[in-house]
């Protein structure tokens, strides 16, 4: 249940992101500062911390098992290059199919 819980905290802040990043430039990398930002953000609310390195990634992973939704979404943090796909993530993440 918390990864469920994580992801629609997280939902909410990229649509909060997704409205500022309309407003300004990527960086020279051509990944939005945003993107960059949302990464360390979901890495401490997932680990309680940020690591000291900047690193992204989780460290308990009997909490936040490799697969689970949380973990892909965090993992595509580090290759989206705006807000925008990390929208489309979370919808194919959150969209099941009921058998």
């Amino acid at each position: 249940m918390v990864s469920k819980r994580l992801l629609f905290w997280i939902s909410v802040l990229i649509k909060r992101i997704a409205g500022l990043e309309n407003c300004y430039t990527r960086a020279s990398t051509g990944v939005s500062q945003y993107v960059e930002a949302l990464s360390s953000i979901v890495t401490e609310l997932m680990n309680g911390y940020v690591k000291e390195d900047g690193a992204v990634g989780v460290d308990d992973l009997r909490r936040w098992p490799p697969g689970s939704n949380a973990v892909s979404f965090l993992s595509e943090t580090t290759s989206a290059t705006s807000v925008f796909k990390l929208i489309k993530v979370r919808r194919r993440l959150t969209s099941c199919t009921i058998i």
